[in-house]
């Protein structure tokens, strides 16, 4: 099934399915402003109505009652709410009717869905979790670099998690921020705060063959030198809000 048709059922579904709504929203101070799904997805998708901090605290909580696995509409309103930036990704795939690849994304962002910790980042953690996973599964057939293309802006919708221009500037300076402070620490940020792998999971893993006082050293110079530049980026995301 083509990702438009899924994108395009999920859409109804959330429409129509306000008594499930309401009482997950009950449970979250994030979700009382929106009475039903359709305000919750509007106002992520309103970066007038909505600040960058409100629209992660509601996908924080749909993320909380989604994994209680209650009832499939959080995770309908999430892939709605997300409908843009997986239009986009897909586009940035090309072969246009390849319903492998609309899988292939869908599948992805579900998977971020189960798997990206819930915090100060859940938005961007979601976005970088599933673009990592489509690409690596493309990797063997995409060889090189995906050609950049002209991006029609009156086809596709607006992305309010990742093209405007405003966010694609703070995403490079983190990216900037990451990439001054090496290749070891970019991994480690990554991997435990847009992964699901705890700093203890990544460091047994790199460390394997040290004993237990070597890898216990090894964890708290990689949590300071963690801990210090994602205060880094949070002052530099702060001084720019």
């Amino acid at each position: 099934m083509s990702l438009a048709i899924v994108l395009s059922s999920l859409s109804n579904e959330v429409a129509r399915n306000s008594k499930s709504y309401a009482a997950g929203r009950e449970r979250h101070a994030a979700l009382l402003p929106h009475a039903t799904p359709k305000d919750v997805v509007a106002a992520l998708a309103s970066t007038a109505k909505s600040s960058p901090q409100a629209r992660n605290a509601i996908i924080v909580a749909l993320l909380e009652e989604h994994r209680t696995g209650a009832n499939p509409l959080w995770q309908a309103i999430l892939i709605t709410a997300f409908k843009p930036m997986l239009v986009h990704l897909r586009f940035r795939l090309k072969r246009k009717g390849d319903e492998d690849l609309d899988q292939r994304v869908l599948v992805a962002f579900l998977n971020a869905l189960r798997t990206v910790r819930m915090g100060d980042y859940a938005a961007i953690a979601l976005r970088w979790a599933t673009e990592k996973e489509v690409f690596l599964s493309v990797h063997k057939e995409l060889r090189t670099a995906i050609p950049a293309c002209e991006f029609d802006e009156e086809t596709h919708p607006h992305d309010v998690f990742g093209v405007e221009q405003r966010d694609r500037e703070r995403a490079a300076e983190i990216l900037a921020l990451l990439e001054a402070h090496g290749d070891e620490l970019v991994e480690v940020v990554l991997a435990t705060h847009a992964g699901d792998e705890s700093l203890q999971e990544l460091v047994d893993r790199k460390c394997a063959g040290k004993s237990a006082s070597e890898r216990a050293c090894e964890y708290r110079r990689l949590a300071r030198a963690r801990q210090l530049v994602v205060e880094e980026i949070r002052a530099s995301l702060s001084d720019a809000a």
